[in-house]
């Protein structure tokens, strides 16, 4: 489930659904721009029948030869079906101007063997509109160490059946002194997805140091636009979450697919406080919508390894806003029947857990009400990948949830909680005895009741309230045993099971 190619670090990715099987193409590298290695720099190709387990095929187009207009490292852009040939357009970048990027145009009669085609690059800036190769910005923005920046790249095409057009959406700059109004998402339009004539740009939220990877689909007669933006761009927290320090995707919506788009109060749709949950892109497969981005691992000695991240669908509520719901495809990979946190697995605390408290087990229902500390109650359960689940009805305590991966018999091991925070108003990830925070998230708690689901598998945690996505994080885990977690007050926890995956 920890997709990564065999050979290669990944980068972004994009999907495409051709029915029966979903397509991967994602950036990979030995290193960055590395010339000494053929296929590093290339973009790779996988596909999937379930959207979990990865086939890798060969890579789907390859760097150009030296001197060409994209010998190094191909970047982010986007793939699609029209008429029976596939159109994967992508980002190039000559060795003597790394940054001045441009928008180029591989096609195939199969998905497999694809062509550049003769005519690229297809897209370059009109400085009408945007800074390009004759009009370069030089403020200090994202990625401009040599400060010569022409930033246009990330094309994500859209249909246009009414008008008979394609419309193009891309991640550009502006001429601008403030770097927040530099970066815009440019938009152009295509008659045969070749030429493009350029138009003035449809989102302009001046306020992010940089956006990009934009993703753009229509769902119950409004139309979406997803941006990857975060501090390391450049920026302070622009979300209104304190937690959302890292990379976020957040949302604008428009009433046409051209825009112009705008965004809404509390539109982060995926955060997080690290380096976590890049360029998320959605897709239609057998009539519903879904998103995968990449996650990052940090790894020991302060590098990043990341992996293709597990499937969440897409949704929209009443009033227009998105929102990321559990893949029911993990079901499939339950391995046994649920088992319940009964009275009969429970573990005696006679200390060693830390504060003693009286649970109270009846049937499905489990009832602690520490007044001046936490708890936890241990059972007899051990697992790795697995899918943890209680609904938490809360009286008067400010805190509740899982505690798992617990590598020893005492409060003093290795282990990790996820829990609600409901002083705070938050999801967090986190461990005692320190509760330092791992991953947060803000959350409206409206009510008393909430059902948590904790998935854990491989390297992956992920939270989800009511089965919406909220914390997502990366660990080295070993797995271990689990419990519930209760703080100051009483709670109630009802239907606590655990499911084992493959």
């Amino acid at each position: 489930m920890n997709f990564k190619p065999e050979k290669y670090h990944l980068g972004d990715t994009w999907h495409y659904s051709d029915g029966e099987n979903v397509h991967a193409f994602y950036m990979q590298n030995i290193s960055f721009d590395n010339t000494e290695e053929p296929e590093s720099g290339s973009l790779g190709h996988a596909i999937s029948r379930d959207m979990i387990n990865w086939q890798e095929l060969k890579p789907a187009i390859l760097r150009g030869q030296p001197d060409s207009y994209d010998e190094m490292d191909l970047w982010t852009g986007c793939v699609f079906v029209h008429n029976g040939k596939w159109y994967l357009y992508y980002t190039a970048r000559p060795k003597n101007a790394p940054l001045a990027n441009s928008i180029c145009l591989a096609t195939s009669d199969d998905g497999i063997n694809f062509k550049k085609h003769p005519e690229n690059p297809v897209i370059v800036p009109d400085a009408r509109y945007y800074n390009n190769a004759e009009n370069i910005s030089n403020l200090a923005v994202h990625s401009n160490h040599e400060m010569s920046l022409v930033d246009c790249r990330d094309l994500h095409v859209v249909r246009d059946e009414e008008k008979g057009i394609w419309w193009g959406f891309f991640a550009v700059r502006r001429p601008a002194d403030e770097c927040s109004e530099t970066s815009v998402i440019g938009l152009a339009k295509s008659k045969d997805l070749i030429h493009w004539e350029q138009l003035e740009p449809c989102f302009c939220p001046d306020k992010y140091g940089c956006i990009e990877t934009p993703d753009v689909f229509e769902m119950n007669g409004k139309w979406y636009m997803l941006c990857l933006s975060g501090n390391e761009y450049g920026q302070r927290n622009r979300t209104g979450d304190p937690n959302l320090t890292g990379r976020i995707t957040i949302w604008a919506v428009a009433d046409k697919v051209e825009g112009p788009y705008r965004e809404c109060t509390d539109n982060a749709l995926l955060g997080a406080m690290d380096f976590n949950g890049i360029c998320a892109k959605t897709f239609l497969h057998n009539d519903k919508r879904y998103l995968f981005y990449t996650e990052a691992f940090t790894l020991a000695d302060g590098g990043i390894e990341c992996y293709h991240s597990l499937p969440k669908e897409v949704v929209t509520d009443d009033a227009a806003r998105l929102h990321l719901k559990w893949f029911k495809g993990i079901d499939d990979l339950y391995k046994t029947g649920q088992q319940c946190l009964s009275k009969e697995l429970s573990i005696e605390n006679t200390g060693r857990w830390g504060t003693i408290a009286k649970w109270n087990f009846d049937k499905n229902l489990v009832t602690v009400h520490p007044k001046h500390d936490y708890c936890v109650q241990m059972f007899d359960i051990s697992a790795k990948n697995c899918v943890l689940e209680t609904t938490i009805h809360r009286d008067d305590c400010i805190a509740a949830g899982f505690i798992f991966d617990v590598d020893g018999d005492n409060i003093f091991c290795d282990n990790k909680i996820a829990m609600l925070d409901f002083k705070e108003k938050e999801v967090w990830l986190t461990r005692a005895r320190n509760f330092k925070k791992t991953a947060a998230r803000c959350i409206n708690l409206k009510g008393d009741t909430f059902r948590i689901k904790v998935l854990c598998y491989g390297k992956t945690v992920e939270v989800y309230v009511n089965d919406e996505l909220y914390v997502h994080h990366l660990y080295e885990r070993k797995g271990g045993k689990i419990g519930l977690f209760a703080d100051m007050g009483k709670v109630t926890f009802k239907d606590s099971i655990i499911n084992v995956i493959e």
